[in-house]
């Protein structure tokens, strides 16, 4: 995982809980002056961020709630099976797709409506007859083109 120092600065686009944000401002609580990066690194909890949402509303967030923005095909096989058991594949709610490995929801319900398919579609996808982490897994790392 990137070091805090590398991914929440202002501008950049982070995940918070699972929703894409841009990264306003970074701020010590106490006096409200940017941290240097050590400080960010070695203690994310302390700090709060400004970060703006796509529908351009602000809020003050922990630090340590942020994530790095990632795809499916940055994540390793345990990373994949600990996604597959924070959400609900198949749900229509993207609450439910609410994750803390930086995947955001509308990509990752996108993913999982591809993997649901691949389970109906027994053409391609021979191995693949059931949904499990494992399976969920192997699709993503092997398969997954979205």
């Amino acid at each position: 995982m990137a070091k805090y120092s590398e991914f929440i600065k202002p501008g950049n686009t982070v995940c918070y809980n699972g929703r894409e944000v841009v990264v306003d401002e970074i701020l010590d609580y106490t006096f409200e002056e940017i941290p240097t990066a050590d400080e960010l690194d070695m203690t994310p909890n302390l700090y709060f961020a400004g970060i703006i949402h796509d529908d351009m509303k602000t809020e003050t967030v922990p630090v340590c709630k942020l994530n790095p923005l990632r795809q499916i095909s940055d994540l390793s096989e345990d990373e994949l099976i600990s996604l597959w058991r924070q959400i609900r594949v198949g749900s229509f709610f993207y609450n439910d797709y609410t994750n803390t490995l930086g995947i955001e929801r509308k990509y990752l319900s996108d993913v999982c409506d591809a993997y649901l398919d691949a389970i109906d579609s027994n053409d391609c996808y021979e191995w693949l007859t059931k949904d499990s982490p494992r399976n969920f897994a192997e699709y993503c790392m092997g398969y997954c083109c979205i």
